[in-house]
């Protein structure tokens, strides 16, 4: 799969999180991958306050995990009752993922960010 540059993504405080992971046949991952980013980029970039999504791949190409950033729990709420999830949802069936993946919202509890380096003495 392609991989594409993104911009920043900041985890905030204020901000709602859902994390949807995948276990997955080898051969099935690339095309799962391919199918998520496409979704997301057809259809849920558009929705009330999404903020972004990043998908991640294990080494041995069996899990794939996507981290979504929501401005609000009502915005991830509404995105999940949006009539294009069952379209989505028929997608990953191919899969054999559209029943079993684990989808859990967090709420983030604390941000550690990185301070600037400073000089040794």
């Amino acid at each position: 799969m392609e991989a594409s540059m993104a911009t920043e993504t900041t985890i905030a405080a204020d901000r709602f999180t859902a994390i949807a992971e995948f276990e997955v046949e080898p051969e099935q991952h690339d095309p799962l991958l391919d199918t998520l980013t496409e979704e997301t980029e057809r259809w849920v970039r558009d929705r009330p306050g999404f903020v972004a999504a990043s998908f991640l791949e294990d080494a041995e190409e069996a899990r794939v995990v996507v981290y979504t950033q929501w401005d609000s729990r009502d915005d991830w709420e509404a995105f999940c009752r949006d009539p294009e999830q069952a379209v989505l949802c028929d997608k990953l069936r191919q899969f054999g993922v559209g029943e079993t993946f684990d989808g859990r919202p967090h709420d983030v509890h604390r941000v550690v960010e990185s301070v600037p380096a400073r000089p040794w003495p």
